[in-house]
């Protein structure tokens, strides 16, 4: 209950962060495409440095092994959802956006300054394992989806912004490199940045949002239900069947993370994959499910935690 109740005030706090955002794009000062340059310099510099010095930390070998198994239950998650989601496809009648915003969560803007807000720094470094399993698949699988290319090049995976940020960190991590204290001192204040950039950044975009438009499409109601409720309560009946909290390490916050990164909005990357893929309707259905998806998760993302909690 009590961390429920902290994910609710910290998501109310964010919530704030977006709507002054907002103001300066209904003000005019503002306009929605500025949103992408300060999701750039989340996208390629905050976030990764966040993901980087959630590493910076006294090695620890159970931390490894937890990171390790989590990487392979969300490998083992994404997998699960993209077969569902083929097989679901037709019944629904799901295009590739509504696919890929059902199985593509918002973690790196969204969750990282969550969980960093509600458990710290160190918690972060969970976050990396739910993040390295979704970028495999998001710039694989949801890459060729929402572009609609066939291919697409390992070079693009490797070269993503919070991989490369995660190798770093599990080098500095696993070989115990001491680093110059301007560099740990420059990424701490980096990181303290962290909700506020990312919180601006979806303001802006929100505030160019036609919300008539979004409310009154029943089937943005369909995907976003699916992606903030059903994938989360999957994930809780999953993890509450194989009693996996009882093989991990730090188990209870580790799987915690997984859930909720499980539970956010649909991914604002896949609004960007369309973009530059010259997809320029399918790059606002994206956004409109991604705004949406961000307005209702304020409730449903602290009513996951408080269901895992009351299992758990």
């Amino acid at each position: 209950m009590e961390l429920s109740l902290l994910l609710l005030r910290q998501v109310t706090v964010m919530g704030i962060m977006v709507v002054a955002a907002m103001l300066l794009v209904k003000t005019r000062i503002l306009r929605p495409e500025d949103g992408r340059i300060v999701s750039v310099v989340a996208t390629y510099i905050v976030n990764p440095v966040v993901l980087f010095n959630a590493f910076l930390i006294e090695y620890d070998a159970e931390k490894l092994r937890t990171l390790l198994i989590l990487i392979g239950i969300g490998l083992a998650l994404q997998i699960a959802a993209i077969l569902v989601l083929r097989i679901l496809r037709r019944p629904l009648k799901l295009d590739d956006i509504d696919r890929a915003s059902i199985i593509y969560s918002n973690a790196g803007n969204l969750v990282i300054p969550l969980v960093q807000a509600m458990l710290g720094s160190e918690a972060v470094f969970y976050c990396s394992a739910f993040l390295v399993s979704q970028n495999l698949f998001l710039w694989t699988h949801g890459y060729v989806l929402v572009s609609g290319m066939k291919k697409v090049s390992v070079r693009r995976i490797l070269l993503t912004p919070n991989i490369i940020a995660i190798i770093l960190g599990i080098i500095v991590f696993v070989t115990g490199l001491t680093l110059p204290e301007l560099i740990t001192d420059t990424a701490e204040q980096i990181s303290q940045t962290n909700a506020a950039i990312n919180m601006f950044a979806v303001g802006i975009i929100l505030g160019g949002v036609n919300y008539r438009e979004v409310f009154t499409d029943l089937k943005y109601y369909l995907i976003d239900g699916i992606r903030l409720v059903v994938c989360p309560l999957l994930v809780i009946l999953f993890l509450y069947v194989t009693k996996l909290e009882r093989y991990i390490p730090d188990g209870h916050t580790a799987l915690m993370i997984l859930m909720i990164g499980m539970s956010a909005s649909p991914a604002m990357a896949l609004t960007n994959i369309a973009a530059m893929s010259g997809r320029i309707d399918e790059a606002k259905k994206a956004s409109a499910l991604n705004s949406m998806g961000l307005i209702f998760s304020i409730v449903t993302m602290p009513l996951m935690v408080l269901i895992y909690e009351s299992i758990f």
